[in-house]
């Protein structure tokens, strides 16, 4: 009776020390499962990786090589270039302001409707996701435009308040925040 005892203590002892030197070699491998923390920065990066190549048009690049030589996030550099962006629509004159406006809200969505649209054409699944948030973004550009002409001839002194918030508005309605991933997303966090 002892050697079944011995040897039932030996086959638990020994299943013990494969438990955990797995554990262990798990989790030095890198094998351990991830943290609540990893998956969402994980996930982070990854919704980032597909805004910026989604929403930033010919920036993207710029954006991302300037991010990598100066070892910080894109999202630092999109964000002071955004601020250098809203400093120049304050100081550049009224008459300037359309066409400074025009390299963000009408060139890149320009820029990024039209392979939406080809993608939604040939019906190629998933790869025209942004195509209603750019077709609802025209809506809203065209009724900025008539709201445009309507501050020239009858409120001329706001031209300038208007543009600036024109520019915001656009950059809000064309921003990656409202990307199908990213409403996905929040959807299936709830």
């Amino acid at each position: 009776m002892t050697s079944k005892s011995s040897s039932s203590s030996s086959e638990t002892s020994s299943s013990k020390e494969s438990a955990s030197s797995y554990s262990k070699s798990k989790s030095s491998s890198g094998g351990r499962p991830r943290s609540a923390a990893e998956i969402r920065q994980a996930a982070y990066r990854s919704l980032q990786k597909t805004s910026l190549s989604s929403h930033a048009g010919y920036s993207a690049k710029p954006i991302d090589a300037v991010a990598k030589s100066f070892q910080t996030d894109p999202d630092n550099v999109a964000l002071v270039l955004g601020f250098i962006f809203l400093v120049l629509h304050l100081l550049t004159p009224t008459f300037l302001l359309p066409h400074l406006s025009a390299l963000v809200t009408l060139i890149i969505p320009l820029q990024d409707t039209l392979p939406s649209l080809s993608y939604e054409i040939s019906r190629n699944p998933g790869a025209g996701r942004d195509t209603c948030q750019w077709l609802a973004y025209w809506v809203v550009y065209v009724a900025f435009e008539m709201a445009r002409g309507w501050v020239a001839v009858w409120r001329p002194g706001w031209k300038g308040a208007f543009e600036v918030g024109r520019s915001a508005g656009l950059v809000t309605v064309g921003g990656p925040w409202f990307s199908r991933d990213v409403l996905v997303s929040e959807v299936e966090l709830i």
